[in-house]
């Protein structure tokens, strides 16, 4: 059995050949976007952290291989907040492009690039009008002039006021030359897609250097950005650079032009891309061989969560460890337990304190429903599983039978978990849980 998540493979010659949750569709409708859109254009994709979408442009980005009309590059934007300008981490980035373009002219391309991009980051990046007249005064003025100034210092602002006016033709001819150098990467009528990944987990800074650099250098007439991100986290980005009392939302419209989301698939079975994403993990990790044909039952008790609590495709990665580990560690590696396993894989991801607090025998069974959340949500024939039982009923009829301190001895909405237990040696009901958070509890959450 594996205890770490399998990764998504992604076939470059079939992308979409495991299309899990369905995306393909989404995928065609941007690169027609793509293809028939004018450009420069920026689109922002919109998706939350965990829902999967550094894996469909990965996928995206490998089906575009197959269309000469396209250029797609993958630029992870995380991966480069190292401190020194996005620009030229972007840059690299164009000019491998260029390194690896078919054609006797690919070096000419590539150190086209470069020249010009150099000229460029030399004419602008490190020029701002206040601090050249800092230089010119030695520091004694921040960008204002008062009216005593001596004449030999208002002289010195003068002539860089001058260079300032000067320079501003030399950096237009340096911005059309390296746009020139950068729409030579694609075919006529071609686009470039620069598709720019994690940009919501950089330091704010940077992440705001990104978005200029591609509005004011990298917005060449067949350049398309896609900006994939979790649109919330880079408004609070933005808030954390320029303070909370900045309309966030509408300083990005000055970036990104058009804006959709990653899409989330659910059909009439009441599937979603996390309840997919669980069967097909259960599988890639081994556990199905441990729980054999009550595959459907696991399957049913995670969906009742997943309706409830709209778990991140993160969130099923976790909780299926959780799992996995339960069924590396103990011996009684009977599926009949399926309801309290992945429930208490649901606490120890979603509600790690309440795992904590059952972990050390605190918690009632009113405790834990009211704690955990589920009480809001355990009512009778609210959720259906393959066999048209009520599965709500059977969570809270498993804890109640686990955590009362007394059971009714005739009670028979007992006697299939008594059953059960019994056939695979529990004998002390309140043992059951303890057991299982024990199991859970040997590994650690990173």
């Amino acid at each position: 059995m594996k205890l770490t998540i399998p990764p998504l493979q992604v076939d470059p010659n079939e992308p979409f050949k495991d299309d899990l949750f369905q995306r393909r569709p989404f995928a065609e409708s941007l690169t027609n976007l793509v293809k028939h859109c004018d450009a420069p254009l920026v689109l922002g994709l919109d998706a939350p952290w965990g829902s999967g979408k550094t894996t469909f442009l990965h996928q995206w980005k490998a089906l575009l291989t197959s269309d000469p009309e396209i250029t797609a590059v993958y630029f992870d934007a995380f991966e480069h907040d190292t401190g020194e300008d996005p620009f030229i981490s972007l840059v690299g980035l164009l000019a491998d492009v260029a390194r690896h373009t078919e054609g006797s002219d690919a070096d000419v391309v590539e150190q086209r690039i470069i020249d010009t991009a150099a000229k460029l980051g030399k004419a602008i990046l490190p020029f701002a009008f206040k601090s050249v007249i800092r230089v010119a005064t030695n520091g004694l003025l921040d960008g204002t002039l008062p009216e005593d100034l001596d004449k030999d210092a208002a002289d010195a602002v003068e002539a860089s006021i001058k260079q300032h006016l000067e320079a501003r033709q030399g950096r237009e001819t340096a911005l059309q030359a390296f746009h020139q150098a950068v729409e030579q990467l694609t075919p006529d009528n071609g686009k470039l897609l620069i598709i720019v990944d994690e940009l919501d987990r950089c330091s704010p800074r940077f992440a705001i250097e990104v978005l200029e650099r591609i509005k004011h250098l990298l917005s060449a007439d067949n350049t398309i950005f896609v900006l994939a991100t979790h649109r919330q986290q880079l408004e609070e980005s933005i808030k954390g650079v320029y303070g909370p009392g900045i309309d966030a939302g509408r300083y990005l419209q000055k970036f990104i032009h058009i804006s959709t989301s990653l899409p989330s698939f659910n059909n009439d079975n009441q599937r979603t891309n996390s309840s997919n994403y669980f069967i097909h993990l259960l599988r890639g990790m081994g556990v199905d061989e441990y729980v054999g044909e009550e595959m459907d039952a696991y399957d049913d008790a995670f969906r009742c969560f997943d309706k409830n609590e709209e778990l991140s495709l993160r969130d099923v990665e976790r909780m299926t460890s959780c799992i996995a580990w339960y069924f590396s560690v103990t011996k009684k590696r009977n599926a009949c337990l399926h309801w309290l396993v992945v429930f208490l894989a649901y606490l120890k991801v979603i509600k790690p304190y309440v795992f904590y607090e059952l972990q050390q025998d605190k918690l009632s069974f009113d405790l834990l429903v009211d704690s955990s959340g589920v009480s809001s949500w355990l009512d009778y024939g609210s959720y259906k599983d393959s066999w048209g039982n009520d599965v709500d009923f059977y969570l809270k009829t498993w804890l109640e039978y686990c955590l009362m301190d007394k059971i009714k001895p005739d009670d028979d909405k007992y006697d299939f978990i008594v059953s059960r237990l019994n056939g695979i040696g529990f004998s002390n009901r309140k043992r059951v849980l303890m057991h299982l958070v024990e199991a859970m509890n040997t590994f650690k959450l990173q």
